[in-house]
């Protein structure tokens, strides 16, 4: 065999090899699977109902009032024969008690409700929460309202603002504006929910400190306010006129606490709105019926009967504001991004300028 047709030959062979090499690669490929998609249940309607009723069982963790919370669990076993067990905390310490959980393996939470959004997408990142395909969900928005995926959905908004005892801050003196809140006329007038860097109380501080700045954040500092763990407390404080002014609050808690005097102001710069986010553990004991009550609370049915008896606002555009409830765009809606961004270095400010271990 001459030169020329030994090359010929070699030259055919390579692209023989390749063409085999390329009809391979071509081919059908195994897909990646989303993070914790074993975990989401495969069932629905009927078949998902049958399911949960077998497990009989749901834990629910959750920042909403106690009274709230057990009325919407006598509802749930009303219509499926679910039992739920409620650990009741503020959002702080249900995001701490979970996370424990997480990380030790040892989970028994199914559902967790949480106002620190910020925090919610961190556990997501962390592979804490499992995707619940809910068909109510769905409906919502994305991604302001809800994950794609289904690791998160927005049960509700909170909506911030601020309140005073009239009986102690007369009206004419009263906060018109968050910037208002840095003014020495209310020093030792003000309360803050402030002693966790977590929940949506710390998120308010992360915005303030975006709007206003550091100056601004040392001058609120400068006016001594009590700080509380929670909103309940807050309510607590200045219904007993023990301060004037609740610094941020939402609104279904100053309502609440309006028959002792105590008014809502809403700021000039527009009131704050927090998701609290529904979402479903990894390794949920009770899989079945965390997706069937993750679908059921997002019913238009429960998201009616909430609204209505827990002033908010719905992520829904279908359900309509109560209580004097701006639309969802005249409110201020904090940057996620800039929250962690910004997290540690506010918190770090807050701690010293408020003397927090």
């Amino acid at each position: 065999m001459d030169y020329r047709t030994a090359r010929f030959y070699f030259v055919v062979a390579i692209l023989l090899i390749s063409f085999v090499i390329m009809a391979v690669g071509c081919g059908p490929q195994p897909q990646p699977q989303s993070s914790g998609s074993a975990e989401s249940s495969a069932l629905s309607g009927q078949a998902l109902i049958d399911a949960a009723k077998k497990e009989g069982q749901l834990n629910w963790y959750t920042m909403i009032q106690r009274d709230t919370a057990e009325e919407m669990a006598r509802r749930f076993k009303e219509t499926y024969g679910i039992d739920v067990e409620i650990v009741r905390e503020t959002s702080a310490k249900v995001l701490q008690k979970f996370e424990l959980e997480a990380k030790s393996g040892q989970v028994n939470a199914d559902v967790m409700m949480a106002s620190d959004l910020d925090a919610v997408i961190g556990f997501q990142e962390a592979g804490y929460l499992a995707p619940s395909q809910s068909p109510n969900g769905m409906r919502q928005a994305t991604p302001q309202f809800r994950d794609e995926d289904g690791h998160w959905y927005t049960f509700y908004n909170l909506v911030y603002l601020m309140a005073y005892n009239s009986k102690l801050v007369p009206d004419a003196e009263a906060p018109k504006s968050w910037k208002d809140l840095a003014d020495p006329q209310y020093k030792d007038k003000l309360v803050i929910a402030g002693l966790f860097p977590s929940g949506a109380p710390f998120v308010v501080l992360v915005e303030w400190y975006k709007l206003f700045g550091e100056e601004w954040l040392s001058a609120v500092a400068a006016n001594n306010p009590m700080l509380v763990e929670g909103h309940a407390q807050m309510n607590t404080v200045v219904s007993a006129g023990e301060r004037g002014i609740m610094a941020e609050n939402a609104i279904h808690l100053i309502r609440q606490a309006e028959e002792a005097g105590v008014k809502p102001v809403w700021p000039t710069e527009g009131p704050m709105l927090f998701p609290v986010a529904v979402t479903k553990a990894k390794g949920a004991p009770h899989s079945a019926a965390a997706d069937l009550f993750i679908d059921w609370v997002l019913s238009p049915e429960i998201q009616a009967w909430f609204t209505e008896n827990y002033p908010s606002a719905s992520a829904f555009p279908d359900i309509p504001l109560l209580y004097d409830i701006p639309p969802i765009d005249k409110a201020i809606v904090p940057d996620l991004g800039y929250v962690n961004s910004n997290r540690d270095k506010v918190w770090d400010i807050w701690k010293t300028k408020m003397n927090l271990k």
